[in-house]
């Protein structure tokens, strides 16, 4: 299991975290460079266009049948499996490639985080434009449709603490970390994905958002 700093995370969240947390953090492997400047992470290997026959279907397994949050199907682009946080783990994302994880602390306020390292599925992140429809593929064959209706990212001005100031890149605002959680999560009903902004030698420079809504609002 990895624990990543970088996640926006609220306090009373961040309470409840061990001091073994500590203990199974390690260092991200280092990230091939692209061009100085850029707020893109590390480049994105080649994949091919995420298609599904007739309509997305619940990857089987153990949740299948429950209400649980199991895939998310962004055509054209990726069909990714979503992993659960352990319990009082607020931090934990997971190491494997090509695995979104499910942002616990965000299930309190309605909405959905789904978070991924910047060097694996989070560079897909990158990829994903306002108005790009997806869904949100559950284990009891439910499928959920958003539309991405807003991207925002921010500068960390201690890059490796959850609880850095933040600077808005697009309005040069500056946020605490709580006040960007309550920003970017506390809205019912929405989907946000989460990873970081590399930038230079700084793999956590940054924070970037896609922000969904229901497609049919």
């Amino acid at each position: 299991m990895l624990a990543l700093t970088s996640l926006v995370i609220p306090h009373r969240a961040m309470a409840r975290a061990s001091a073994a947390d500590t203990r199974i953090r390690h260092e991200p492997p280092e990230p091939s460079r692209g061009q100085p400047g850029r707020d893109k992470s590390t480049p994105t290997k080649p994949r091919a266009a995420a298609t599904i026959a007739a309509k997305p279907h619940p990857a089987a397994g153990d949740h299948e049948g429950s209400g649980q949050l199991v895939s998310v199907f962004m055509p054209g682009l990726f069909l990714l499996p979503v992993a659960q946080q352990p319990p009082d783990l607020p931090q934990f994302v997971s190491p494997d490639d090509d695995t979104l994880t499910e942002f616990g602390a965000t299930s309190s306020s309605g909405s959905i985080g789904l978070i991924a390292h910047n060097y694996l599925a989070g560079a897909e992140f990158f990829d994903l434009r306002v108005a790009d429809e997806f869904f949100l593929i559950y284990g009891d064959g439910r499928v959920e449709p958003f539309v991405v209706s807003a991207i925002e990212r921010y500068q960390a001005l201690q890059p490796d603490s959850p609880y850095s100031e933040f600077i808005n890149l697009r309005s040069g605002g500056q946020l605490s970390a709580s006040e960007l959680h309550d920003r970017i999560y506390e809205t019912p009903g929405r989907v946000v994905f989460q990873t970081c902004i590399a930038r230079e030698n700084e793999t956590e420079w940054g924070r970037l958002f896609v922000i969904a809504k229901p497609a049919a609002d």
